[in-house]
């Protein structure tokens, strides 16, 4: 459980600090900090609303795979993309909708793989230990 609350504080502000890095251009890398402050917020918002109830849901019936978390992770973004872009009819989602797409998208991808990292090898809570060792008969 200890891994899991660490991946939770650290995932959504390295997949934020990475995603703005490799989606924006660099005439914004001035501003990375702004959009690492925003982002980070955002983030530690979805991941609590959609990335927890999932993880917890998930975790009782499968052992995660790295891509099952990133898969989830991307999810976890496009609810806010969504309500961030609203209405699609602007000049701004013109110019800006599918690279804040992408942001959102690479960001939650990025989180779910870090938070992955910190909770990979932990089974999931309803399951027995697997051993070899042969029991003997009574």
């Amino acid at each position: 459980m200890r891994r899991a609350v660490i991946g939770f504080l650290v995932a959504p502000v390295a997949g934020v600090a990475v995603s703005t890095l490799a989606v924006l251009p660099s005439e914004f890398y001035g501003l990375w900090w702004v959009y690492l402050l925003v982002g980070s917020a955002i983030a530690y918002l979805s991941a609590l609303v959609f990335g927890l109830p999932a993880y917890l849901l998930l975790k009782r019936v499968i052992r995660l795979q790295w891509w099952q978390v990133i898969v989830a992770g991307a999810l976890c973004g496009l609810p806010f993309w969504l309500v961030s872009e609203y209405p699609y009819t602007t000049a701004y989602f013109r110019n800006q909708g599918m690279t804040n797409l992408a942001l959102y998208v690479v960001s939650g991808a990025i989180a779910g793989f870090v938070f992955w990292l910190f909770t990979r090898g932990q089974a999931p809570s309803n399951s027995t230990p697997h051993t070899d060792a042969k029991v003997p008969p009574n």
